[in-house]
Parts: C-alpha cells; sequence; structure tokens
C-alpha cells in the first residue's frame, strides 16, 4: 500500500493514477476533508476499485508471524495468519485478555497458569468455611468476616485458636478471661 507501506488487504486501485491502496487506507481518506489521491494529488475525488487479482497475490506472500521476535517460528502465507493468530490453539506468543477478565493481557502460553494460580479474579474456596469466590474477594474482605476463620485467644491461654465463630463461648470459659468482681 503507498499509504501505509503494509502489505495491502483489500488492495483498491485508484482510477487516477493506478496505485495500489488499502481499503482501510481509502475509507480514512474519503472520511478526511482531503479526500484527494495521496499519489496524484490532482483529482479532488478519486475513485478506487477493488482488485482481486492483486488480493489473491498479496494473500498467497509467505509471512513470518507478527509475534516473531517473542519467538514464534510460524510461518505462512498471508491468507492464513488470523487463524495462526486468533485461534485458541494458535500462536502461543499472541496476547490474549485473561478469560477470568481481570483486564490483563497474557501471551496464550501463559494464559493457564494466570487464569488458575495468578489471577486475582480466579475462583477459590476459603480455607476454613469453603464458601467460593474470586480470590481477590476471599483473600481480603471474606477474610474479616469469615466465622471459621481461627483466631487467636486473646488472652493467649492453652487452647490456641479458635474459630471466630466460637469466640465469644470461648472467652466466657476461657481460664485465663478476666471477670468483674461480684465484691
Amino acid at each position: 500500500c503507498v499509504v501505509c507501506h503494509l502489505p495491502s488487504r483489500d488492495p483498491h486501485l485508484t482510477e487516477c493514477c493506478g496505485h495500489i491502496i488499502c481499503k482501510s487506507c481509502v475509507d480514512q481518506i474519503k472520511a478526511s476533508r482531503y479526500n484527494a489521491c495521496p499519489m496524484c494529488r490532482k483529482v479532488k475525488k478519486f475513485q478506487t476499485v477493488s482488485n482481486k487479482q492483486i488480493d489473491r497475490e498479496v494473500k498467497s506472500l509467505l509471512v513470518y508471524c507478527t509475534n516473531k521476535e517473542k519467538g514464534c517460528e510460524w510461518q505462512g502465507e498471508l491468507n492464513y495468519i488470523n487463524n495462526h493468530l486468533g485461534n485458541s490453539d494458535g500462536c502461543q506468543f499472541e496476547e490474549v485478555k485473561c478469560s477470568n477478565e481481570c483486564g490483563k493481557m497474557i501471551e496464550r502460553r501463559y494464559l493457564t497458569s494466570h487464569v488458575e494460580t495468578e489471577c486475582p479474579r480466579r475462583k477459590v474456596n476459603c480455607q476454613y468455611c469453603h464458601d467460593r469466590g474470586e480470590h481477590e474477594f476471599i483473600e481480603g474482605q471474606h477474610k474479616e468476616e469469615c466465622p471459621k476463620l481461627p483466631l487467636a485467644c486473646p488472652n493467649k491461654c492453652e487452647v490456641g485458636t479458635v474459630p471466630r465463630e466460637d469466640m465469644e463461648a470461648h472467652r466466657k470459659k476461657c481460664p485465663l478471661e478476666i471477670i468483674q468482681c461480684e465484691y
């Protein structure tokens, strides 16, 4: 493409001077106030036509994966790059959105590990009451109110820890609890 200098996707031929321009570049030019051919600049409203022959030639060009610098060794026809990048079993170096919707972009090869062990929105069970929720919630707010969370006796008695829900009853029986003298 004479505008973006990339292999032309959906190539169009300018009627005024015969240059090849991507359809997306044509749309940008037509949407601008300028709306003239970027090459000859003579025609105020330039027209283009789709060129299927050039489209076939461009799509048959051999290309490397756009993630080659990250280590991907795929090479194939430009026509198949979207299949390589877009499939779940495709390019392992392609960055994809976390499936738990935490907002993070992760290379596909690390996605399973992230979703299962690192993502703050992964589903986990509370180790004490077995309620299920997002890791961030269970380790934060839930831990502050979990009825089964073991708490240390404030009197440091030999019992050690007591579930939060039983703490009040424990303190009534705790041999080290200070009580008011009746006299």
